[in-house]
């Protein structure tokens, strides 16, 4: 980093000035492997295996201070981290007597970097571009963990978890950036790939066989992925970009093995993802430039995997997958700042994909014996009534957003021309699209029963909030925009077959709230069109918002069998315009 701390200092380049932060490959791969057999009349083996793994860095690129400084080439201040971890478990427990073989893994991999780069309280004049960029690309490949024990009792126990908590900022803040004849990108960009899978059996008498798998992103506390323009800040350029941008896929797979005379196989699956995308304007903050384009736009894949198979002469499985969605995408522009532009485009984008297994099934279960019992559920939570899944634009109090033509150029008012008059668009997107599928078989010689649960809610917030601002476009059109397309499929299939008696309950169900907002309170609108739409976009592609359930359910026995399936599937879509 340069920095300057007291009287200003100058720095001065005919050609290009550079500051790097790199990280170019932070990886940790651990492995560890347990074996323990015991003989005897009464026996006990037993063996352990706990991994952490963890990538904590700091990286930082900064321009800051009280400098001056002048180039004629290009400018870039940019922070990089690379990392990737990996961790494998294997651990076998097997005692040949009448005793207890007992296994278990636990392994997790942590990353928590903090990644930023920024120009601060300098004064930077060039004829060519400025980039202040901060990106980190995050691999967790492998957080797995597996295990089998066998004796007269066997027990395996096996966790693994994936958390990926790094935070990604680029910035200009208390600046003065003068690039008139170049362009200033202020990118924050994060691409996170999670995985995490505890898989394991027991074999015995008794045999339990139990797996946790969880994978986590972001939190609650901290916005992950920033691009902010600080308070105060002044920016004269030719174009001006400001983007935070996330690109993520979580994965987590559990599945569970018991077989005995009475066996029991279970596994809890977790997903969460928190990640935020904001693209941030803070206050008395002047702007003057050609095109001005900020784009907040996450994209995230999220899915789970859970298998439990259970043999003996009385089995039980069970499995429980909770998908949590809570990412953001949200353009923040504060108060009593002045944004001039040729051209102004404000994009808020939130994509939801869960279709890892589109064409299979994420849940499976497997049991033979005499007695079986077993539940199987999926929820996909995408928002909550507590905190909704947004995509979203919020311009504060007092603050202009004013469109000019370059002066001299003439611009049409009708016809084709006029398309190409200057712009302001101002539009959010909310795509949610999910596959669920649910799948039992149990097999009893007396008695059998299963449940089967495949659940995926959205609470979806597409929203532009103009509060006391004012928003001219002297030579062309205003554009307010909101949409959300979704597409969500849930379905369970069970076959129960009994000897006796058995019974099959299949709950589907889907429930969609779609809030798609344009609110514009105390504000001041002025341009040649102006078109507010809630529900479509600025080419008036419309809402596309589909749910479709399944359940199917077989029961088979010498006597009564119950087979009951619960679809339910609802949608409330709210395309609302307040001014």
């Amino acid at each position: 980093f340069i920095s300057s701390t007291g009287a200003a200092d100058r720095i001065s380049a005919d050609g290009d000035l550079t500051i790097r932060a790199d990280v170019t490959d932070s990886r940790i791969v651990a492995a560890a492997e347990t074996a323990s057999v015991s003989v005897g009349l009464v026996g006990l083996s037993g063996g352990g295996i706990n991994i952490t793994n963890v990538v904590q860095n700091t990286v930082d690129a900064d321009l800051t201070g009280s400098l001056i400084v002048n180039t004629a080439g290009d400018i870039e201040v940019k922070a990089h981290e690379n990392s990737y971890l990996s961790a494998e478990a294997l651990s076998l427990a097997a005692s040949f007597s009448l005793g207890t073989a007992v296994g278990a893994s636990v392994v997790s991999n942590t990353a928590d970097s903090a990644i930023e780069a920024a120009i601060t309280d300098a004064v930077v004049t060039t004829f060519g571009d400025i980039d202040v960029l901060a990106i980190s690309e995050l691999t967790i490949d492998n957080t797995d963990t597996a295990g089998i024990s066998g004796s007269l009792v066997g027990v395996t126990v096996n966790s693994a978890a994936a958390v990926a908590k790094n935070t990604v900022q680029a910035g200009i803040r208390g600046a003065e950036i003068y690039a008139e004849t170049g362009t200033v990108t202020i990118k924050a960009e994060a691409t996170n790939t999670a995985e995490a899978t505890a898989v394991g059996g027991a074999v015995g008498a008794l045999a339990v066989g139990a797996m946790k798998a969880e994978t986590r992103l972001g939190t609650a506390a901290e916005e992950e992925v920033v691009a902010d323009i600080g308070h105060n800040t002044i920016i004269h350029s030719e174009g001006l970009k400001l983007e935070s941008i996330s690109n993520d896929d979580i994965f987590a797979d559990g599945e569970a093995l018991s077989g005995g005379l009475i066996g029991i196989a279970g596994a809890e699956v977790d997903t969460a993802t928190r990640q935020d995308a904001i693209a941030r304007i803070g206050d008395d903050v002047e702007i003057q430039t050609g095109t001005l384009e900020i784009l907040a736009d996450h994209e995230q894949s999220v899915d789970a995997r859970g298998d439990a198979l259970a043999f003996g002469l009385g089995a039980g499985f069970g499995v429980d997958v909770d998908n949590l969605v809570l990412g953001q995408a949200v353009v923040d522009i504060g108060e009593n700042s002045e944004l001039y532009a040729g051209g102004i485009f404000i994009d808020a984008k939130n994509v939801f994909v869960k279709e890892r297994f589109k064409t299979g099934f994420n849940l499976t279960s497997g049991s033979v014996a005499l007695v079986s019992i077993g539940v199987m559920t999926s929820t996909t939570d995408i928002g909550t009534s507590t905190q909704s899944f947004d995509a979203r634009v919020d311009i504060g109090s007092g603050t202009l957003l004013q469109v000019d033509a370059p002066e001299g150029q003439e611009t049409a008012v009708i016809g084709a021309e006029s398309r190409n008059a200057p712009r302001i668009e101002i539009e959010t997107y909310i795509s949610a699209k999910g596959v669920d599928n649910v799948k039992v078989e149990a097999v009893s010689g007396l008695a059998g029963g299963a449940k089967g649960k495949s659940v995926m809610d959205a609470e979806l917030n597409s929203q532009v909030n103009i509060t006391g601002a004012t928003i001219v476009n002297n030579d062309g059109d205003i554009f307010f925009t909101t949409r959300t397309d979704t597409l969500l499929r849930p379905n369970a299939n069970l076959m129960v077959a009994s000897g006796l008696t058995g019974g099959a309950f299949a709950n589907v169900s889907t429930v969609t709230h779609a809030f798609n907002e344009v609110n514009l309170t105390d504000a001041q609108v002025r341009g040649s069109d102006i078109s507010l739409f809630a529900g479509q976009d600025s080419i008036r592609v419309p809402n596309v918002v589909f749910s479709i359930d399944d359940a199917q359910v077989f029961t088979a026995s010498l006597f009564p069998s119950i087979g009951i399936p619960d679809v339910d599937a609802d949608i409330y879509k709210n395309n609302i315009i307040n001014v």
